[in-house]
């Protein structure tokens, strides 16, 4: 987690190792045929030298397997999770922010909605060229009708824009938002799926009503 991130959870020994992904997401990739793998460092590392990057007395390995969210800075534990470089990282950095552009929206989401769409019309043969058109790119075998379930759809879905800010939504559009997953348990209702409405802005405007399941 951010150092930020620790006071909403009550988090004093510190927890910053680095942004990494959970070991089921990762494994939904296939790291011999899909090119968009590349965006993921795992395994031993090394600097720009090709020498290894050490940590303590071993190398730098990082692993997909993540014990816990709240034991990182344990120095036992540190290379644990794969971490995440879909954009480029500059060489020379000075300091923590790079100068490269973030995704807001690409032409590819755009291609994949329209499939979806056309796949919950009960159209899939329409949608295919739209996923193969993003698809072709990747390394991985073309889609064909029978593949392009909703399940399939999710998790191409998430494979493709991993990291572009858009998997909350889907996962609240495609009925996984509630579920358990790795360190979360399952809700008991689906009021997560609405933010609250921020303290500051309920006391501006008193006619406003709480989403369900939050307090004031």
């Amino acid at each position: 987690m951010h150092g930020l991130s620790q006071r909403t959870f009550g988090i004093v020994d510190g927890t910053w190792n680095g942004f990494c992904t959970s070991q089921s997401f990762f494994e939904t990739f296939d790291l011999a045929k899909d090119a968009r793998s590349d965006m993921w460092l795992y395994g031993p590392q090394y600097d720009a030298a090709g020498q290894p990057l050490m940590l303590g007395s071993k190398q730098l390995d990082y692993t997909p397997h993540v014990t816990s969210l709240y034991d990182a800075a344990n120095p036992t534990l540190a290379n644990e999770g794969v971490r995440f470089a879909k954009y480029e990282y500059e060489n020379g950095l000075n300091g923590e922010c790079m100068s490269n552009d973030y995704v807001v929206y690409r032409y590819a989401d755009i291609l994949m909605m329209k499939g979806e769409a056309l796949v919950r019309m009960g159209r899939a043969g329409d949608a295919v060229p739209l996923f193969n058109e993003v698809r072709q790119r990747t390394g991985l075998p073309d889609y064909v009708a029978a593949d392009l379930t909703l399940d399939e759809i999710y998790a191409e879905r998430g494979r493709e824009f991993v990291w572009e800010g858009s998997r909350r939504q889907d996962m609240i559009r495609f009925g996984k938002w509630t579920a358990a997953r790795d360190f979360k348990a399952a809700e008991v209702d689906n009021h997560t799926e609405l933010f609250p409405i921020p303290a500051r802005v309920m006391t501006n405007n008193e006619k406003l009503v709480q989403n369900d399941g939050y307090t004031n």
